[in-house]
């Protein structure tokens, strides 16, 4: 395994990784904790996690080595060794995806085992010294919530392991930023403290940590992309929760047009600045990348339609190639919706794009709801004119670009990674078509099937989220009203 940087003006990690290694693990509970039974568990592991050229379907025309920045396990496996911690987390959570994807109950007993040891030893230290505010106990924190994390029915653990590595990123406060391994670490734990933070309707303790720390010289220039994006996406738990305290049920008729209508407009206001900062960020996302490419840049409303001229321009940050589950399907599959699927240059714009779209998405669906409950409640009620706020986007536009995107994350030349990157942006746009009654939804049923051939738990885990509210993205509304 190498880690490596790519090239000067759009740095993002890389990796490079070997062929497949036969999971024999011989007399695997006996040498649990023994380096070569690490070092041979690792290597399996990240051979089917890390993206590379497959060969399986038709070849992703991506570039595969540049990885999302908030992938932080290649740097974690690297100091693993150092502590035994997290080494005991990071071998439990490769051994609990190798024993699903070989269908070896021993694998999946000794994951078990090392996981309980895991957190064991990190409650240990968590009742210590200083000990638990290195990069590597925040690292074994986030590894235990993203084992969780693709693990049927634990989604109330990975509650509690984001909990505590958010309680962990508050207290070592600028120690986030001052090595590579802290900015990885930290940056890999904020998709989680997002969707929390959402769940909650409440803004995290650190949305703004990184602006508060100064930038400090010592980060990667390729983090500055992502951090950016996650701390204006911070900004939409605080709109949602603004949002559903509207309440016209709380008010007597004559009080609508002034209190509840100011909150309306201050609501309305909050969304069009959240909405001009993430298009702003995607701007510079976009002239960084071409700075080093020539293209036309897609327009936010063009037809989703494919143009084969257009998929040659390299400079594009997403287009639009055939879809391989779609021809898979039989003819007369009510699930043949999208022939095409929408591509990126690498997994790191990938993520980043339809992470900003699934905000937006948020974003519509919630000013939405907010105006759909006075039309129930208060019929003849004059609402306040929000035509002075002009959207670039829809919610039905931003949901289609989602479910095209997925695609692409659960191809094989996408390794596990994908997965790891989709459970928000799927969740959201999913819940969208369901409410909204389209037929769009069915198309979910055959990104989860592809799921399960990789023999990833993200379905059982998404499952569970929504059987116990774990977190709650969107609130229900009527079928119609959204189409």
């Amino acid at each position: 395994m190498v880690v490596r940087t790519s090239s000067p003006g759009f740095a993002a990690p890389t990796i490079s990784r070997h062929a497949t290694t036969d999971p024999s693990f011989v007399g695997l509970l006996p040498s649990l904790l023994s380096t070569a039974f690490r070092s041979q568990t690792y290597e399996y592991f990240i051979t089917n996690y890390a993206p590379r050229s497959t060969e399986t379907w038709a070849r992703l025309p991506t570039d595969l080595s540049i990885i999302p920045s908030t992938s932080w396990l290649q740097a974690a496996i690297a100091v693993a060794p150092t502590d035994p911690v997290l080494n005991n987390g990071l071998t439990a959570m490769a051994l609990a995806q190798v024993g699903r994807m070989t269908r070896r109950p021993d694998l999946l007993l000794g994951g078990h085992k090392l996981y309980t040891e895991a957190l064991s030893g990190l409650n240990r230290r968590l009742k210590g010294g200083d000990e638990c505010f290195t990069d590597t106990t925040l690292a074994a924190v986030t590894t235990l919530s993203m084992q969780e994390g693709s693990s049927e029915g634990r989604s109330k653990s990975w509650a509690s392991h984001v909990k505590g590595a958010s309680a962990l990123i508050q207290l070592r406060g600028k120690a986030n930023f001052s090595t590579p391994l802290s900015n990885r670490v930290f940056l890999g734990a904020q998709i989680a403290e997002l969707i929390a933070a959402v769940g909650s309707r409440k803004r995290s303790v650190n949305a703004s940590l990184w602006s508060q720390a100064c930038q400090s010289p010592t980060t990667d220039p390729s983090f500055d992309s992502p951090l950016r994006l996650f701390e204006i996406l911070h900004i939409l738990p605080e709109i949602m929760g603004d949002a559903e305290s509207i309440s016209p049920a709380s008010h007597p008729e004559e009080q609508i047009a002034d209190k509840v209508g100011e909150s309306l407009v201050s609501v309305m206001q909050k969304c069009h600045d959240f909405e001009t900062r993430l298009t702003e960020w995607y701007n510079d996302l976009e002239a960084r990348y071409q700075s080093d490419h020539r293209g036309i840049r897609p327009q936010p409303k063009a037809p989703l339609v494919f143009d084969v001229a257009d998929t040659t321009l390299r400079a594009k940050l997403y287009w639009f190639q055939p879809s391989t589950l779609y021809s898979g399907l039989p003819r007369d599959s009510a699930a043949r919706i999208f022939p095409f699927f929408i591509c990126f240059p690498n997994p790191d714009i990938a993520f980043q794009i339809v992470l900003h779209w699934t905000g937006l998405l948020l974003m519509h669906i919630t000013m939405h709801l907010m105006y759909s409950r006075f039309g129930q409640s208060r019929p003849k009620t004059a609402l306040p004119d929000i035509g002075r706020f002009a959207f670039t986007n829809d919610a039905r536009s931003l949901a289609l670009l989602i479910a095209q995107s997925l695609e692409y994350f659960v191809h094989p030349d996408m390794g596990l990674l994908g997965t790891n990157l989709i459970g928000f942006p799927l969740s959201s746009a999913q819940r969208y078509f369901q409410h909204a009654g389209a037929r769009e939804q069915l198309w979910f049923d055959v990104i989860f099937q592809r799921i399960g051939e990789m023999k990833s738990g993200l379905r059982g885990f998404l499952d569970d989220m929504a059987r116990r509210r774990t977190v709650k993205l969107v609130s229900p509304w009527h079928p119609t009203s959204l189409r």
